[in-house]
């Protein structure tokens, strides 16, 4: 079975396995909750699977530390951090498999997160500020009819575009009307990474960019889809730095 390479991908629905060490790490369960969790990893043929059960001991640690823990740390002790569960080493179906099962128990909403080369740097509290401060950002989107540049362009932030095209995209979007950005480019309340056609918008952007005279930002032909050569989620991991400016307050106007 063919591993990721070692970097962001966009997740997909076969065999490949995702980055890191195989294994989980949930925060946020109690004791009881994680022999459910455990369950259901048995229901899905994946009863070896490694799991890390995190507390407040260990919101110190970086990722990368707390995989050199023996498996199984931490069950049966009650957590009160932020509910998340960190995925590692599986096959990207087993996500998808994993992530249905879960709501299917009937606990609370849990965060997700697949480890990365960047993220098993940092320390359990840092990913976990991160992950609930994007929720929140997302969940503030939820039922409202923002005005155009509140609602696009905190949107566009948090999707996946490139670094490189950051101050021409925003021009293109902010004068576009709300209804056209979720009619043509799915953009809406309910922004989920994994739901969105990215590139059919990034294309949409080159187009329109060609009409007005300017260079293609993401797209040079259909034989050389990104122009710098930068792989799928290499262009979420960008957009992370424009989240982590938006959440500061630090975007600059389109």
């Amino acid at each position: 079975m063919a591993d990721a390479p070692e970097g962001f991908q966009k997740i997909g629905q076969g065999d490949r396995r995702l980055f890191g060490p195989e294994g989980l790490i949930a925060c946020g369960f109690s004791a009881d909750e994680q022999e459910k969790l455990a369950a259901l990893l048995e229901r899905l043929e994946l009863p070896d699977l490694p799991v890390w059960f995190c507390g407040e001991p260990e919101a110190r640690m970086t990722l990368a530390g707390i995989y050199e823990l023996a498996p199984g740390h931490g069950r049966g002790v009650s957590s009160s951090l932020t509910r998340a569960i960190v995925v590692s080493g599986i096959a990207e179906r087993k996500l998808h498999e994993l992530m249905k099962g879960y709501r299917a128990l009937g606990l609370p909403r849990t965060l997700w997160a697949a480890l990365t080369p960047v993220s098993q740097k940092w320390m359990l509290a840092e990913l976990l500020f991160a992950l609930k401060k994007e929720d929140e950002e997302f969940g503030k989107m939820k039922g409202t009819n923002r005005k155009l540049n509140g609602d696009v362009l905190d949107t566009v932030l948090l999707l996946a575009l490139p670094a490189s095209g950051k101050s021409e995209v925003r021009r293109y979007l902010a004068h576009l009307p709300a209804d056209e950005c979720r009619r043509e480019f799915h953009l809406g309340p309910t922004v989920q990474l994994d739901d969105f056609p990215y590139v059919h918008m990034m294309r949409r952007i080159d187009e329109e960019l060609k009409k007005l005279g300017a260079e293609y930002v993401f797209f040079q032909s259909p034989e050389k889809p990104f122009r710098d050569t930068r792989d799928w989620l290499t262009l979420i991991e960008l957009v992370n730095e424009d989240y982590f400016d938006l959440v500061a307050n630090r975007r600059p106007e389109p």
